[in-house]
C-alpha cells in the first residue's frame, strides 16, 4: 500500500482558478490514485476543514499551490487568518516541497505582493500550464512529482538499508553472522518495493521513457 506521508497536497483559490484545480486535481488522481492526492473537494460533510486540512499538511510530502491571476490581488491574502496564506505559510515552515503552477495566464507574484510568511514560496521553481497546450503543462508537472516521490522513496530505501546494516553491526557485536544483516536488508528493500508497487502499476517510470 502507498505510504501515506507521500501526499500530494493541491492548495488553490476558490474565486481563483477553481476550473484549474479541478482539472489537475483529478490528473493526479488518475496517475498517482485518489487515496494520495488531497484537494478541499475530499474533506466530508461535517469534519473541522481546518483541522483537517492541518492534519493533510502533516501527511504530504509535494504542494502544489495553482496560482490563477487574481490570486496575489485578492485582499485576503493578507490577512493573518486566511486559510490559503495559512496552509502554505505551514507548509513552508515545514520545508515540504513547493510547486508553484501558473495558470490562466498568471505570472509569478513578486515579493512585495506577498506577506512575510510566504515569501519563500518564490525560491520554488515554478511551473506554467499554458491554456493552448495544458495537456503537455500537466504532463510536466506529473513528470516533476514522479521524481520528487521517487527521491523521497529513495532516502527511505537507504535508511532502511542503513538501519539494517547498523543491526547487522550489533548482531555482530552480539556473535551472530553477518547472514543475518543481509537478509534483514533484503527483506527491508524488499517491503519497501512491496510498498511503492501500486505507483509502478500506475506507470511511474523514473527513467521517464515514452
Amino acid at each position: 500500500m502507498p505510504d501515506d506521508s507521500d501526499k500530494i497536497f493541491i492548495s488553490y483559490r476558490k474565486k481563483d482558478a477553481p476550473g484549474w484545480a479541478t482539472l489537475i486535481y483529478f490528473r493526479l488522481c488518475n496517475e498517482f490514485g485518489k487515496q494520495r492526492v488531497f484537494q478541499d473537494i475530499s474533506i466530508p460533510p461535517g469534519a473541522d476543514w481546518r483541522q483537517r486540512i492541518e492534519s493533510e499538511l502533516d501527511t504530504c510530502a509535494v504542494v502544489v499551490a495553482v496560482i490563477g491571476r487574481h490570486w496575489a490581488s485578492d485582499p485576503r491574502l493578507n490577512k493573518p487568518d486566511d486559510l490559503l496564506r495559512r496552509e502554505l505559510a505551514v507548509s513552508l515552515q515545514k520545508g515540504i516541497p513547493e510547486i508553484p503552477v501558473l495558470v490562466d495566464g498568471a505570472a509569478l507574484p513578486s515579493a512585495e505582493e506577498l506577506p512575510d510568511d510566504l515569501k519563500s514560496l518564490l525560491d520554488w521553481q515554478a511551473l506554467i500550464i499554458p491554456e493552448d497546450d495544458f495537456e503537455r503543462g500537466l504532463d510536466r508537472l506529473v513528470a516533476r512529482l514522479k521524481v520528487l516521490l521517487l527521491r523521497r522513496t529513495s532516502i527511505k530505501i537507504l535508511i532502511a538499508l542503513l538501519l539494517a546494516v547498523v543491526a547487522g553491526f550489533v548482531n555482530f557485536g552480539l556473535g551472530a553472522v553477518w547472514q543475518t544483516a543481509l537478509g534483514a536488508a533484503v527483506l527491508v528493500l524488499a517491503v519497501w518495493l512491496v510498498i511503492d508497487q501500486p505507483l509502478l502499476a500506475q506507470g511511474w517510470d523514473p527513467l521517464h521513457r515514452h
